[in-house]
């Protein structure tokens, strides 16, 4: 990049899921919202929330001394299936 160019940045990506809003946004950040227009149609994916993340985690004392430890459980989740395969289909949470 030269100096003094302008660099032109790609449009946002429109929303690929669907999300959870409670008590608005601060009007702030409004313009950085980033949505639909009113009346387009849209199929979005099902929220992700945080228990959609770590639900399936084993639990992890303050004195775990392991690096790395097994899953107690298979995934529940469609992201949390994602995640692991992700992984080379591991079946071990490293690095916790």
């Amino acid at each position: 990049m030269h100096v003094g160019a302008i660099l032109i940045l790609p449009q946002f990506p429109l929303p690929t899921h669907n999300v959870v809003i409670q008590y608005g946004f601060p009007s702030e950040f409004e313009r950085n919202v980033v949505a639909y227009d009113e009346g387009q149609s849209r199929d979005l994916e099902k929220v992700i929330v945080l228990g959609d993340a770590i639900s399936d985690l084993p639990p992890v004392g303050n004195e775990e001394i392991r690096d790395k430890m097994p899953y107690k459980k298979c995934p529940e989740t469609e992201f949390q299936k994602y995640i692991r395969a992700s992984k080379s289909g591991r079946n071990t949470l490293s690095y916790h």
